[in-house]
């Protein structure tokens, strides 16, 4: 019994001079980001996760100027700009190594392109116009869409095509649209503004030529075509002979 007790007397005393001597490397935590910190958009929000064996730590962050504390291992910020992140624990006062440095690259969010159809400045009333936000150079699939109309939202959907049925005059103004991700933080930037003109009048029928009216017409009855040939070849003539007119038909 006694030879066990100076046994682990021994031990305590062993594992207290290692401590003292700092034999006893520090364990070094691991930094990790989510989303990937290659394809974080500015202005989104990143979780960094400072992972250390064992428990009781009090997790010590740096991100660029920004410091911060916290018993939680997961800390979440919002990313403006590039920047390096690391972190360390202590518990008592015994302390971790650094993390190796995090560098957050920061894409820049993408602008929408707002297209519409018919032309914006040809627009008459009572006609449809559609209105397209396109997203391009992102790899988010999946948007909410949000339309404005003379800086006033006005219509939320998943579509990306925004359709006014028999526009008036009150339709005019100024329009544009922004991007949100269905499922995540990402947003768009806002599109340039598109100015609808809509004229009081209503859009004027369209004018068929007559070269066309014909070749609608002969393609619609082919007993047309041998109508106009008859009608050219027996025509009236008119003839004026001492004042009297007389009118002869020549025979096919």
């Amino acid at each position: 019994m006694g030879k066990t007790s100076d046994l682990t007397l021994v031990q305590k005393t062993i594992i207290d001079t290692l401590h003292k001597e700092a034999l006893i490397e520090a364990p070094k935590p691991l930094l990790t980001v989510q989303p990937e910190p290659s394809q974080i958009v500015r202005g989104e929000a990143v979780t960094l996760t400072c992972d250390i064996q064992g428990e009781g730590w009090t997790y010590n962050w740096q991100c660029g100027e920004e410091q911060d504390n916290s018993v939680e291992k997961e800390l979440k910020i919002t990313v403006e700009s590039q920047q390096k992140c690391r972190c360390y624990g202590c518990r008592q006062s015994f302390c971790s190594q650094l993390s190796e440095n995090v560098t957050l690259a920061v894409l820049e969010r993408p602008k929408p392109c707002l297209n519409v159809q018919p032309e914006p400045s040809q627009i008459f009333r009572g006609e449809t116009v559609t209105l397209t936000c396109d997203i391009q150079e992102t790899d988010v699939s999946s948007w909410i869409y949000s339309w404005n109309k003379d800086d006033s939202l006005i219509h939320v959907s998943q579509s990306q095509e925004y359709r006014i049925s028999a526009v008036s005059e009150s339709h005019t103004g100024n329009y544009s649209c922004t991007g949100r991700e269905t499922r995540g933080s990402r947003y768009s930037r806002t599109s340039d503004k598109v100015t609808l003109t809509v004229s009081g009048s209503e859009a004027p029928l369209p004018v068929l030529s007559v070269l066309k009216l014909l070749s609608f017409l002969l393609a619609a009855s082919p007993y047309l075509l041998v109508s106009i040939i008859l009608g050219v070849k027996c025509y009236r003539a008119h003839v004026q002979t001492d004042g009297i007119y007389q009118y002869i038909v020549t025979e096919v």
